[in-house]
């Protein structure tokens, strides 16, 4: 004789990871702390002679997002302008592309869009 095991309701789980505003922001910040650090001893530079210096260039970061037409990936790309506009405000050299497909089932576009922005030169994708 077997007994049978209880059955237990699963929870319903939220498809919006409600922390990615907050985690798209503090990654902003972390990749921009590290743009600013010590310059390289004089007559050099970290990437070269013909590279800019840390201070002069321009941090470039692209933001993807599943979607962009659901009300929850517009409050992300308005905290993305936010934290854009507060780095710009406090003397950062920050441009932001916010950039996605218009459903969030769109597969093909979301990778098209990866890979475009891949070629773009920009410094972080998130």
């Amino acid at each position: 004789m077997t007994n049978p095991r209880p059955q237990i309701a699963a929870e319903p789980r939220s498809h919006r990871p409600r922390f990615l505003p907050s985690l798209l922001a503090a990654v902003s910040l972390a990749l921009l702390a590290g743009c600013g650090g010590e310059s390289a001893p004089s007559g050099t530079s970290a990437g070269g002679p013909a590279a800019e210096s840390a201070d002069d260039a321009t941090v470039r970061i692209a933001v993807v997002p599943k979607g962009t037409t659901h009300e929850y990936w517009r409050s992300v790309e308005a905290g993305a302008r936010a934290a854009t506009r507060d780095l710009v405000n406090a003397g950062r050299k920050v441009e932001m592309v916010f950039r996605g497909p218009d459903r969030e089932d769109d597969r093909e576009q979301q990778i098209a869009l990866l890979e475009n922005l891949q070629s773009g030169g920009f410094d972080a994708i998130v």
